[in-house]
């Protein structure tokens, strides 16, 4: 552990969580790793959230506060990253909570590891019914095995990790893009499982993300399909400008991203014209088309999500949103 430095800096975007914010600080407060900063960046909240940061901060100082105008949940991060000095990052958000040693056993595991990057389980939280995600099988997988991670293995979700700050640093990806609230975490998640020497699953310590809240973090809108958009296309971008181990880690990161652009299929078809439709279909089957090896991704993912976007049929995607 470096001397005088946290040993992982958290960093929380609070917008009107007045709700759920104290839930959220207490289990960071209850971490039995005790050399934490948690950053909270009070992104112009209109609520009481301000006044409960304040509280908090008044009787922990692990706890920084910053206030700043409203900016959306990508920019509240990147203040905090600026600010982080901790030998890892971890994120959490101001509606979600954590097991008690979360932190503790990732750090644990990464230092002994040498990690970059260091994944865990979660669980979606639906009032008052909790059930694990559909990623802790892969990752209980690669755990039992003794295997690192691949660069398949890694959701698009940054909060149920940790990140060795220097690698983020010395990579250029301790940033996140502000062109694509609330989907800012695709873009991200690409470039960190890129370019980690060593990423490592880790069962036991548990993220407890909460589903059913009105939160700028959660909410279904279509700016914020839109934003699904420009995530990707900033992460297929990325990946045709990076050299990936083989052509197999291309391909299945391409799919990857994009499956993402399913994200239409939260929204209820009467919400979104016909125009709407097909504007959106246009630009997904641009993405698909920046594809390097289109022809392997037909041969070698035939998956009907993928048919719509690869071939710009507006019928297809109709007939797949409506199933």
């Amino acid at each position: 552990m470096t001397a005088n430095l946290p040993a992982v800096s958290i960093i929380i975007p609070v917008y009107n969580s007045e709700r759920h914010l104290d839930d959220c600080l207490a289990s960071l407060q209850r971490q039995t790793l005790r050399n934490i900063e948690i950053i909270c960046v009070n992104d112009g909240s209109l609520d009481r959230s301000a006044e409960k940061l304040e509280r908090h901060a008044a009787d922990d100082d692990r706890l920084v506060v910053i206030h700043q105008k409203n900016g959306g949940p990508a920019a509240a991060r990147n203040t905090g990253l600026a600010k982080a000095r901790g030998q890892y990052i971890g994120f959490v958000d101001s509606d979600d909570w954590v097991s008690d040693d979360y932190f503790e056993t990732l750090y644990q595991h990464a230092e002994r590891n040498d990690a970059d990057l260091v994944r865990t389980e979660y669980f979606e939280v639906f009032g008052e019914h909790t059930k694990p995600s559909h990623a802790n099988p892969y990752l209980a997988h690669r755990f039992l095995a003794g295997e690192p991670l691949k660069v398949i293995d890694h959701l698009y979700v940054i909060w149920n990790a940790i990140y060795r700050n220097s690698y983020l640093r010395e990579n250029g990806i301790a940033y996140f893009d502000t062109n694509c609230d609330g989907v800012e975490d695709v873009p991200f998640t690409a470039r960190a499982a890129h370019f980690s020497r060593r990423s490592l699953p880790m069962l036991g310590p548990q993220y407890f993300y909460r589903k059913e809240v009105e939160n700028q973090l959660t909410t279904v809108s279509l700016k914020r399909l839109d934003h699904t958009l420009t995530a990707t296309r900033i992460t297929a971008d990325f990946l045709n400008s990076v050299e990936h181990r083989n052509l197999h880690d291309y391909l299945s990161s391409f799919r990857k991203n994009l499956i993402n652009l399913n994200y239409w299929h939260k929204v209820s078809l009467p919400l979104i014209s016909a125009d709407r439709h097909e504007h959106y279909l246009q630009q997904a089957t641009a993405i698909a088309g920046l594809c390097r090896h289109p022809d392997l991704l037909r041969r070698y993912y035939r998956d009907p999500f993928l048919e719509p976007y690869l071939n710009g049929d507006l019928r297809a995607y109709l007939d797949l949103y409506r199933a």
